[in-house]
């Protein structure tokens, strides 16, 4: 009666967020453990039998859910030389241990009593590191038998499987050993019986009832949600041009390679991302969903029949597909376990464009099919998540409002009215509020910034295109903004998005990056863009600017942002990023790091982290694997705590230098006062860099630089990176005995070759001994290889770096700590500040600054204030 009762209400909550509020209190009352955990339920020996999920699976644990009680039915030992920490994630259990002496064990274990005959494998889903081995042991019949031996770890979630035979199951121990040292993680997400059977199979489709049995003639969409028919006349005119005509060849030759792996797979039972079933492959077929909609555009381009009726099928497997879910997890029995919306989201989508560019290929029952399902399947969950978190809820409004409108059109649902459509894109525009700030940073960083915002290109033009009103009169206001930050941070931004930008939104400045492309490039949601890139690109006005160069200097004060070049872009420009957490866990443990480019390279980087799922991503995440500076290398507090990370001081540009301060003190929630970068940019190809640090506590100061070229030592404090466009010379000048360490350190994901592909990142850092207060001096000097300018020369004085003297064609740049008997240093500079800069060129001093100063005085020129002062061109 609860799994009824359960299997009612999970119907009716997927109807309005009213009836998610009505459905948490139901199930509290009657589902078999309610919304939480009951004290006065023993969950010892959950559960009483397998649970059946597929006719041959069985769950008999359930990481993925702490409301089913896990933690009270397992437990956890720990050798002498480990100290173990548990915890529970939302969707899963896990383990940390930080390994300080080898070899390293842990394990968990838990009694059952369980009837199992007629099973014949157990199967743990987990995911552990390289060099670290998992085994099993049951107990059986009163047997304990060992049926995984050191099965090693891998960077991606696997299936540990044993044999099972046997009648009762009793005991359950899942051992991981390593004799390497260090932390390791391990993380559970289910254990499964499995047996041979009858898989679920799911209806035939039935292509006769579904599909128009003859020739169609008509190459245009049916309910032109994104294009009309006037849209693919131009299309096929564009794919003739030169500029276009390669990318048109290599797409109807991926279309014919799709093509030719149409067979007669099953309907699936569960969807979308991958082919699985909780993350078991599950009736893998060989053609994903998202294929369908590139054959649909290219077939109706191409006025390919072929095409179109592949595509067809697609939409209605697709239809077809028993849950718009990920997997078993979100209806299990028990407590309600919600993965939000993102299947539903990704299936309504496809489902709407496919029932509009695949309409007249359809029959009336197979457009009422995808329609129902679109109804039924996907729209009531949306409803309900329309609200979700951050980047979801803009994300989720696309399907909402191209499902309805897919509805409406089709005369299968609800019509819409121009206020359902407004009050869609407001909704949508409001969420985004928070995650475009004024000055054009993203709350959540710009790589879900970037993507969040091109998510809502298409909904922004289903809904120009019902209401007849151009996107500029309802885009979000901070979209272009938004887009000028990412491109200046990323130095480009994707071509589909320049082109949407130059066309959509008339901004000339971005066609610099946007150039022909493929009509359906990338993978979903990037290639949604269907070709309408090329439409809009044709449609903007060429008369516009199309500079695409960025300014010499530029400050995002809200985001904490700072950008310098040279005068000569082709030359060196850094990236220095500071400012306060705000994006929950989406902020990332980098403040303070600076990224420094030349002659069209990165050379000291920010690294891209892998994906979450891969076991390299906690390296990439560290505070270690930036260029940055960090206490005991601990890694930065980051826990989403809003308020805390850089507070940006400084960020000021000068003829001749640009001057950055930041102080990253909350950075860290213990034993740090001060954590203070400071950065000159002495143009056009001198760094340099200090880090102050206070402390409560005595610990190491440890300054990382990474780059993806390898480090080479020249002598004991300077290291020396070798491009074939020239080198870069990373000198500590202060602490003197501070070691230098040279190695090989963990992975950066790079798609500069349109692929996600996996290369190594090289690291050098210099460590001081424990004390409470620390001072690097570090200079970064570049030369390029064509021998157009001479590497800067360095004199300097003092064992820590008190005095530096730097020349670059004849320019020269004095920096000094200042005190009363050495003001002419600065060629008569006069300050009272702690730190201070000039530079001369041709003979006369031309710019002047100090830190920490009430006035700084050159000649007749006086400046007076609080803090850093300057006088440019004095």
């Amino acid at each position: 009666m609860n799994a009824v009762r359960k299997t009612l209400l999970v119907g009716f909550v997927r109807s309005t967020r009213i009836s998610y509020i009505i459905f948490a209190f139901l199930v509290q009352c009657s589902a078999p453990w309610g919304m939480g955990e009951d004290p006065d339920i023993d969950r010892s020996t959950w559960p009483e039998s397998p649970i059946m999920v597929t006719n041959t699976d069985a769950v008999i644990e359930s990481f993925w859910n702490f409301k089913l009680g896990y933690t009270t039915r397992w437990k956890w030992s720990a050798d002498a030389e480990n100290a173990l920490v548990r915890q529970k994630g939302w969707n899963r259990f896990q383990l940390n241990w930080g390994a300080t002496n080898t070899p390293g064990r842990v394990s968990i274990e838990r009694d059952y009593d369980l009837f199992v005959k007629g099973f014949e494998s157990l199967i743990l889903k987990t995911k552990y590191p390289p060099g670290v081995s998992a085994s099993i042991s049951i107990v059986i019949d009163g047997e304990r038998r060992n049926i995984v031996q050191d099965q090693p770890g891998s960077n991606d979630t696997q299936e540990v499987v044993g044999a099972l035979e046997g009648e009762r199951l009793e005991k359950v121990i899942i051992e991981y050993t390593t004799e390497d040292p260090g932390k390791k993680e391990m993380i559970l997400r289910w254990l499964l019986l499995s047996r041979e059977g009858i898989p679920w199979v799911g209806p035939k489709p039935d292509f006769d009832r579904f599909l128009e049995p003859s020739a169609v003639n008509d190459f245009s969409p049916g309910l032109n949600i994104l294009h009309d028919d006037a849209d693919f006349v131009r299309l096929r005119k564009l794919t003739q041009q030169p500029a276009w005509a390669d990318h048109w060849k290599k797409d109807r030759q991926a279309a014919t390679e799709v093509l030719a792996g149409d067979t007669d797979y099953p309907v699936r039972k569960y969807t979308l991302y991958s082919q699985v079933l909780g993350g078991r492959v599950h009736q893998k077929s060989p053609v994903e969903f998202n294929l369908a909609l590139k054959a649909a555009l290219i077939g109706l381009v191409a006025e390919d029949e072929a095409q179109m009726r592949f595509a067809a099928k697609q939409a209605i497997r697709l239809a077809l597909t028993e849950r718009w879910e990920d997997g078993f997890e979100n209806h299990f029995t028990g407590p309600f376990w919600d993965h939000s919306a993102f299947s539903e989201n990704v299936a309504t989508i496809q489902a709407a464009l496919l029932l509009d560019l695949c309409w007249n290929w359809l029959t009336p029952e197979g457009r009422a099919l995808i329609a129902q399902a679109i109804r039924e399947k996907g729209l009531p969950n949306l409803e309900v998540h329309r609200e979700a978190f951050a980047n979801q809820g803009v994300r989720f409004h696309r399907g909402l409002l191209l499902g309805k409108l897919a509805l409406s059109k089709a005369g299968l649902g609800m019509p819409l009215s121009p206020e359902n459509v407004r009050y869609e894109i407001t909704s949508m525009n409001r969420l985004l509020d928070p995650l475009i700030r004024q000055d054009g940073t993203y709350l959540e960083g710009v790589g879900y910034g970037l993507g969040t915002s091109k998510a809502t290109f298409m909904t922004y033009v289903a809904a120009s295109r019902f209401l007849g009103v151009p996107v500029n009169e309802i885009v979000h206001p901070r979209m272009l903004a938004g887009m000028r930050f990412a491109a200046e941070k990323e130095g480009t931004i994707p071509s589909e998005t320049a082109l949407f930008l130059v066309g959509a939104l008339q901004a000339g400045e971005f066609r610099h990056w946007g150039q022909p492309d493929s009509l359906v490039a990338g993978g979903f949601p990037e290639m949604t863009n269907y070709g309408l890139h090329s439409l809009w690109y044709e449609q903007s006005d060429e008369k516009e600017g199309a500079v695409g160069a960025f300014p010499e200097f530029s400050h995002y004060p809200e985001g904490g942002w700072v950008f310098a070049r040279d005068h000569d872009d082709s030359r060196a420009a850094i990236n220095f990023e500071s400012g306060l957490w705000s994006g929950g866990g989406h902020s990332w443990t980098r403040k303070n790091s600076v990224e420094v480019e030349a002659w069209g390279e990165t050379l000291l980087v920010r690294r891209f982290h892998v994906g979450y799922k891969d076991g390299r991503y906690a390296e990439t995440a560290r505070t270690a694997a930036y260029n940055t500076f960090t206490p005991g290398s601990r890694n930065q507090d980051i826990n989403g705590t809003a308020g805390r990370g850089s507070d940006l001081h400084i960020a000021q540009n000068l003829a001749h230098t640009a001057v950055m301060e930041a102080d990253n003190a909350t950075a860290w929630t213990e034993w740090v006062e001060l954590a203070q970068r400071r950065i000159l940019f002495i143009r056009p190809h001198a760094i340099l860099v200090e880090d102050t640090a206070r402390l409560t506590k005595p610990e190491t100061g440890v300054q990382s630089w990474n780059s993806l070229f390898p480090f080479q030592s020249n002598e004991r404090r300077t290291t020396l990176l070798q491009t074939e466009k020239g080198k870069v010379e990373v000198t500590l000048l202060a602490p003197a005995d501070a070691p230098m360490h040279i190695a090989e350190d963990s992975v950066h994901r790079d798609n500069s070759q349109e692929k996600d592909i996996i290369v190594p990142v090289y690291r050098t850092t210099y460590t001081t001994q424990p004390a409470t207060n620390h001072r690097f001096l570090t200079l970064i000097t570049l030369t390029p290889a064509d021998g157009q300018m001479d590497a800067p020369t360095v004199r300097t004085e003092g064992e820590n770096g008190e005095f530096l003297e730097i020349t670059q064609s004849g320019i020269v740049t004095r920096i000094t700590r200042i005190t009363a008997n050495d003001k002419n240093d600065l060629w008569g500079v006069e300050t009272d500040g702690s730190y201070a800069f000039a530079t001369m060129e041709n003979g006369r001093v031309v710019e002047a600054a100090a830190f920490n100063a009430s006035f700084i005085k050159f000649k007749d020129k006086v400046s007076r204030g609080n803090g850093f002062l300057f006088l440019e061109k004095p």
